[in-house]
């Protein structure tokens, strides 16, 4: 045997060899999904899985963990939010500056006109009020608690009553001499005065219900952006597969309710929120 053939045999072995490890290194390697479809199928199910877990997790029963996981959630927090901090440190200037400045013109107003200041405050209050029957209305707080029932409606009825005593809308709703006639001159009283007298009221009442549905809309916007499962968004994907002529008369509200919150989002939210829920506390 010739020096170049035995040169050559030396170069092959190592490639075999080369090729053996390789591929026993491969016969090691755990089963790697064969596309993208069943690499998404497999992030589904350990993301159901964790989900599943979560919500077996309560403060009642594992106390220590939750008081760690929100520990740890507030430490991480604040140094997210450090960090913004300090990555717009010219931006948060600029804007204190200018509330900075903008407090000391309040304050120069307030001075200059304490009566209008008063009754801006009294007016903030009472709106403010009446924002907060409407979150308490939305949200029921596991009471059952209607607010139209229990205030607007009734407020509503005291001012149709004290129009029609008195005979004109000279009186105020509010304040310390609310409800009591301040002039005996008549004049005609129709829906539509009474409707611009307690207009104010019921539309703070009306945003108050729909702020009141905002916080379960972005609970459920983010358990979908984290990927958990919502039985009621498969129930609609469901009924959306189905043809429109096989839908029943409840389906297709659902999928118009739906159509709806997809397009206008927030504006449709308060739309719905604030013209069925006095229907419904009525109800």
């Amino acid at each position: 045997m010739s020096t170049q053939q035995r040169n050559q045999e030396k170069k092959k072995k190592p490639t075999t060899t080369q090729n053996e490890v390789n591929h026993k290194q491969t016969k090691e390697l755990p089963h790697l999904p064969e596309n993208i479809e069943s690499m998404k199928i497999l992030t589904k199910k350990s993301t159901s899985k964790l989900t599943k877990g979560g919500k077996s997790l309560t403060l009642t029963k594992n106390p220590i963990k939750v008081l760690k996981y929100f520990s740890l959630y507030l430490v991480d927090s604040l140094i997210t939010l450090i960090i913004n901090i300090s990555n717009n440190a010219f931006k948060i200037s600029l804007i204190l500056g200018f509330s900075a400045t903008f407090i000391a013109v309040l304050n120069t107003f307030f001075l200059e006109n304490g009566s209008k200041v008063d009754e801006l405050k009294h007016s903030l209050i009472w709106f403010g009020y009446w924002i907060a029957l409407g979150v308490a209305s939305s949200i029921g707080l596991g009471t059952g608690l209607h607010t139209f029932v229990l205030f607007l409606g009734p407020h509503i009825a005291h001012t149709t009553i004290t129009a029609y005593t008195c005979g004109n809308m000279d009186f105020d709703i509010r304040g310390e001499e609310s409800f009591e006639c301040k002039s005996t001159i008549q004049s005609d009283i129709n829906i539509w005065i009474i409707f611009v007298k307690v207009a104010w009221e019921s539309f703070f009442w009306g945003l108050g219900t729909s702020l009141g549905e905002l916080p379960p809309y972005f609970v459920a916007r983010a358990a979908a952006a984290a990927g958990s499962d919502d039985e009621d968004f498969d129930s609609i994907e469901k009924i959306l597969s189905t043809p429109k002529e096989k839908r029943s008369f409840n389906e297709s509200v659902q999928v118009y309710m739906y159509n709806l919150m997809h397009n206008f989002g927030f504006f449709g939210i308060l739309l719905c929120a604030s013209i069925p829920n006095p229907l419904f506390d009525l109800a």
